[in-house]
């Protein structure tokens, strides 16, 4: 008597799983097609030719600071500042206001230059 409910619930069962198989299918798909259309760089790190990226004068499509290695974070709440050294970007901070990420971004660019001067060749 218990066994034709079991036996729904295992039919069930198997119904689901085929349709997850499925959906799994067309993510792959998608995430294939997006692969050949943006390249594998899409989920690796790229690096980046330190003597393009030396003087930090290319600003993201999404900065609308008017500072240079400074842009409001995601939520539009804070101001974040950053600055390429080498072939990395490195975080500085988080700041209230435009100005204080602007002054933290001064001040790490000088530190930047003066450890370039005492390590001429350190690039990190």
């Amino acid at each position: 008597m218990a066994e034709k409910p079991i036996q729904k619930a295992i039919e069930e069962l198997e119904k689901l799983a085929d349709q997850k198989e499925e959906q799994v299918k067309k993510i792959k798909e998608c995430i294939s097609t997006l692969k050949k259309l943006f390249g594998e760089q899409t989920s690796k790190k790229t690096k980046v030719d330190p003597q393009s990226s030396h003087n930090n004068t290319s600003r993201g499509p999404k900065s609308v600071s008017k500072y240079k290695g400074v842009s409001p974070t995601t939520d539009g709440k804070k101001w974040r500042a950053q600055i390429w050294f080498g072939a990395e970007i490195h975080h500085i901070g988080t700041y209230n206001t435009e100005e204080e990420a602007h002054e933290a971004y001064e001040q790490a660019k000088a530190d930047a230059q003066e450890q370039m001067e005492n390590n001429p060749d350190r690039t990190k």
